[in-house]
């Protein structure tokens, strides 16, 4: 049930309104659910940016409102999308190690080594056997990413 309530917006919101309803039919894909109207999206988009200030508000209710706008408008928030991008990418090379070293694990026992975990050291320590399988390991992957992105460039999809 919905309560039918006038707001207003000034003439630059409304524009904004207007310009994001446009892209947004022409991108359909780009929202979860289909707005139909510009009360729907203004609607979608009041209801998500008062629930997270409602929440944030919960958090820290001493929170003043222009410190989370600046949060929340903070070109910084940029960089910080960058460094999770970049922490997501390490996650998955690392995945693609473990996977390479499950690979190692079974050629091991076909060796019947059943004990070698006694003998690995640190793969940290310049040196030793276990660094130099890290630093193969790693290279192998990067090789991988790079063979990988070529592969989406020729093909025209860009990055993951």
């Amino acid at each position: 049930m919905t309560q039918n309530s006038m707001i207003r917006l000034n003439a630059t919101n409304a524009e904004k309104v207007n310009q994001l309803f446009a892209f947004l039919k022409s991108n359909t894909y780009l929202m979860d659910e289909n707005i139909r109207t510009k009360s729907g999206l203004a609607n979608q988009l009041l209801g998500d940016y008062l629930s997270i200030l409602i929440q944030k508000w919960s958090d820290d209710p001493k929170l003043m409102y222009s410190d989370f706008k600046k949060q929340l408008i903070n070109k910084k928030v940029a960089d910080r999308n960058k460094e999770v991008i970049k922490l997501e990418h390490g996650n998955r090379d690392l995945l693609n190690m473990i996977f390479y070293l499950l690979m190692d694990t079974n050629q091991s026992i076909v060796r019947r080594d059943m004990r070698s975990y006694e003998k690995l050291d640190s793969m940290y320590h310049a040196g030793n056997a276990q660094n130099e399988i890290y630093a193969a390991l790693a290279n192998l992957v990067k090789q991988d990413n790079q063979e990988l992105f070529k592969k989406l460039s020729k093909k025209g999809k860009g990055l993951l």
